[in-house]
């Protein structure tokens, strides 16, 4: 079962791979952290006009300034600010399964905290993907840096939390993989995460004496030879990162 972002939406005729028995759910709840104003300036930009830019960007409940009327209309006629969770069934049919309107009170903002992110992300969490996990089945989770960053959040609070959010870094196309159980019978020192599942430590303890965050979490990174070799951005993408600002 593959989970994305919203934002990566390819349409109905490209909405399965090329193994027919997947199915696909988009929810604009995995979208990356809606930076209000500073949407669509670079870094360097965004530094000459907020001087607070840095507790904007790590601040764990300071949201950027409001994105302008004029922008959020303009955003309202893209389909991935439609705050919806569709399930693309192996037959190609699309069936809704949330749906609001845009930028409503409750659903999509003017701008968000890190904060806000975890909140956001931690309903489709409980409410879509626990029950799928229950059942057995395996979950691929693709979306943004800072939503996959909500999401351990919740799965390994001892190492994600409001004090090192920020210090975690994502890597891009790098799998990063979780294993869960109902029950901590087997283990009663086990933590238990939102949903009432238990995660499965690897069977290689974390370095300890490694300061990168990333390898003291709960999941297994597979990383390999050809995807640190492979280049995921064009010369034009380098130039105009629309993550810069995260």
């Amino acid at each position: 079962l593959l989970w994305q972002a919203q934002t990566h939406y390819f349409g109905r005729e490209q909405c399965h791979s090329n193994n027919n028995n997947t199915t696909r759910i988009s929810s604009w709840r995995l979208n990356e952290r809606h930076y209000g104003a500073l949407v669509g300036l670079s870094k360097v930009d965004a530094e000459e006009i907020y001087p607070n830019l840095s507790s904007y960007r790590h601040g764990w409940d300071v949201k950027p300034p409001p994105m302008d009327s004029d922008q959020r209309m303009e955003w309202s006629r893209h389909f991935h600010c439609q705050s919806a969770t569709l399930v693309h069934a192996n037959d190609r049919r699309i069936k809704m399964i949330e749906k609001a309107r845009s930028f409503t009170k409750d659903r999509i903002p003017a701008s968000e905290s890190l904060k806000d992110t975890c909140d956001r992300v931690l309903p489709l969490w409980k409410m879509a993907m626990v029950p799928r996990l229950s059942r057995g089945e395996t979950l691929l989770v693709v979306a943004h840096a800072n939503t996959i960053k909500a999401m351990l959040y919740f799965l390994d609070p001892q190492v994600v939390n409001e004090q090192s959010f920020n210090q975690l870094k994502i890597p891009s196309a790098l799998p990063l993989v979780y294993e869960f159980e109902n029950n901590s019978f087997s283990n009663s020192s086990r933590t238990e995460i939102p949903g009432g599942l238990f995660v499965v430590p690897p069977a290689s303890e974390s370095n300890d004496c490694d300061d990168n965050l990333r390898y003291k979490l709960n999941g297994t990174w597979l990383d390999t030879h050809e995807i640190q070799e492979t280049k995921f951005c064009s010369l034009e993408g380098e130039e105009h990162l629309e993550h810069e600002i995260a």
